[in-house]
């Protein structure tokens, strides 16, 4: 389940309603907008499932697959309702069922140059990972490794067996100098040229710089950690999008 500050409240939900972007499939039903953070609900019909012990345990099911799916830094707001009854799906089936529901934001034109797939690091990784390798600039990251920016419709479909399943990858060394601090991994599934974790930076030089400091620099203190995670998508908005009050 997510916390109560990543749920929508009433007037969230209706506002979306009214001006939210939709998505079919023969399960679900979603409405999505850009917004200043992710929140999210999910609604299930009387008619749907009739009894609520049940509807509150599919309803679990679904808000658990989708917190595997959905990075937290994603910003934007979901309602979704459920449309016929999934209780009798496998997990790996309604992940895919929601990922097939998900495919149609990526197919925005409005927002498709603005999704990436990344590995976010558990949290026993993410400690293992602070306790081995002590950050050098204010900045801290430590958090996840970016799997392929830029996602399209074909990487989409390339990738979606992966989104919301557990991985792993190994690190190799760390790198640093006056602007930022990466640590080098080996990994299976990654675009990069050279796939890494973004551990700190200083200020005004963003995630991004990892790439140029790996490039730059080819001597790096070895140090093998094996790390795990979840694949998971993140949506950013773009910057023309303007963010209504409500």
């Amino acid at each position: 389940m997510f916390p109560r500050a990543q749920r929508l409240n009433s007037v969230a939900v209706a506002h979306i309603q009214k001006k939210g972007i939709r998505s079919f499939t023969p399960f679900f039903r979603m409405m999505f907008l850009p917004a200043s953070e992710f929140r999210i609900s999910c609604v299930i019909p009387k008619k749907v499932i009739s009894r609520r012990i049940d509807r509150n345990r599919e309803k679990r099911r679904i808000l658990h697959t989708l917190k595997n799916i959905f990075h937290i830094k994603t910003i934007f707001w979901y309602v979704i309702y459920l449309q016929k009854d999934t209780s009798t799906l496998s997990l790996d089936e309604l992940r895919i069922e929601l990922l097939n529901l998900i495919y149609k934001q990526c197919t925005e034109k409005s927002f498709n140059k603005n999704i990436y797939i990344s590995l976010v690091l558990d949290k026993q990784s993410e400690a293992l990972l602070r306790n081995n390798i002590a950050q050098k600039h204010k900045n801290s990251f430590y958090h996840h490794m970016t799997v392929i920016y830029n996602l399209d419709k074909k990487d989409f479909k390339t990738y979606k067996n992966y989104i919301g399943t557990q991985s792993s990858i190994k690190t190799k060394g760390v790198c640093f100098d006056e602007k930022g601090q990466a640590a080098l991994v080996k990994a299976k599934l990654c675009e990069a040229e050279f796939p890494h974790i973004t551990l700190s930076c200083i200020d005004g030089i963003g995630p991004f710089y990892s790439n140029e400091l790996l490039k730059n620099n080819t001597n790096y203190t070895s140090i093998a950690l094996s790390l795990s995670g979840t694949i998971k998508l993140t949506f950013i908005k773009l910057d023309s999008v303007v963010l209504e009050k409500i």
